[in-house]
């Protein structure tokens, strides 16, 4: 099974620099001449420290795993997704809280990591999502079309913990 294909100047195997237990053993197979530089794990975290971007180094670290498995993100190409997570921010949310409400004007949308959350329209309760689904996300109306209102407030059930991603940011 093809999980990505790079193009030049692309990178894999980041996670795991951090996050040994990321590796999965993944069998790398070139379909054209390619050239392939191995980074010492202790160099890169240097060389990004140095740049002065320790936080967007934790960030794409503890998102990456997110937006890998988000089935919204899985037909993007590797460097997109690596984009996304380095740029996403994770919140919580608390039983009854109000994530996005209807009417507001954003163009951000959110992957939900866990928990629970009621989709109201008119304070009337049309679906749920929960984390586990497939369509795990909502939101991606504002992020196409940032100017209209939202069609939907959206409410934790439960403790929630999603994945903000800023539509004007990708």
């Amino acid at each position: 099974t093809v999980m990505a294909r790079l193009s030049p100047g692309e990178f894999f195997g980041a996670v795991v620099l951090s996050a040994p237990e990321w590796n999965t053993g993944t069998l790398i197979r070139t379909e054209t001449p390619a050239e392939i530089f191995t980074i010492d794990a202790e160099l890169f975290h240097d060389y990004w420290l140095s740049r002065g971007n320790p936080e967007l180094l934790n960030r794409l670290w503890s998102n990456l795993p997110s937006v890998e498995s988000a089935r919204i993100f899985r037909h993007l190409h590797a460097a997109t997704r690596n984009q996304i997570a380095r740029l996403a921010t994770e919140e919580q949310f608390h039983p009854s809280e109000d994530i996005v409400q209807q009417g507001q004007v954003g163009d951000d949308f959110f992957v939900l990591l866990e928990g629970d959350v009621n989709v109201l329209v008119s304070g009337a309760v049309v679906s749920k999502i929960q984390a586990t689904d497939d369509d795990n996300f909502f939101g991606t109306l504002s992020s196409v079309f940032p100017r209209r209102p939202r069609v939907a407030t959206v409410r934790a059930i439960n403790k929630v913990r999603t994945l903000r991603v800023r539509g004007s940011q990708i």
